[in-house]
């Protein structure tokens, strides 16, 4: 059952859905508009759920709205006066939020001090886990000569499996197919 909501409730939701409806600034705007309508609940007029009322009023999936939702405030926490994309911004999503300005940080470097693109973002965003879990704790415990050989070579299969496995996932159908085969040879 739809509910009614007051007269300032229902001009701010008409502010809100123009800016979603045009788009009149940026996708960041949209963000932060259906963030205001979903957590004040002023969906409930025209619809039971926020994901209705998205699907009713902008033809949006809740898919969508969520993306949007969730990449605008990582935007503002960057402070940067550089645009973004949302597709970049989606990707720094999927960082912590204590490391985003780092990450975003080395792209615009690796762009030569250009807004970076979402590749971007990823690759640097991948090159970290690679250092990540190539990462081993050796200093913390008490080892042999032996053991500590055994280590370092374990360390250098798992960067070099880890490598492959990035390459692997970056390469057409065509590289993986000659692959492949080269392995059946060896």
């Amino acid at each position: 059952m739809k509910e009614a909501i007051t007269i300032a409730e229902s001009s701010r939701l008409i502010e809100l859905e123009k800016i979603v409806t045009t788009g009149l600034q940026s996708w960041i705007d949209v963000g932060e508009a259906l963030i205001e309508i979903r957590d004040s609940r002023l969906y409930r007029i025209e619809a039971k759920t926020f994901e209705e009322y998205c699907q009713i009023k902008f033809k949006m999936s809740r898919r969508h709205a969520n993306n949007l939702i969730a990449a605008a405030p990582v935007v503002k926490t960057l402070g940067s006066t550089l645009p973004i994309s949302q597709r970049a911004a989606g990707e720094l999503v999927k960082v912590e939020p204590d490391k985003r300005q780092e990450v975003f940080a080395k792209a615009t470097e690796d762009a030569g001090g250009h807004t970076p693109t979402a590749r971007q973002i990823k690759q640097v965003i991948d090159i970290g886990a690679r250092e990540e879990k190539a990462s081993f704790p050796i200093d913390t415990i008490k080892h042999t000569p032996e053991s500590l050989k055994s280590l370092e070579e374990a360390k250098k299969d798992s960067e070099n499996l880890s490598n492959l496995k990035w390459t692997w996932n970056r390469s057409g159908k065509k590289d993986r197919e000659a692959f492949t085969s080269w392995i059946k040879t060896q």
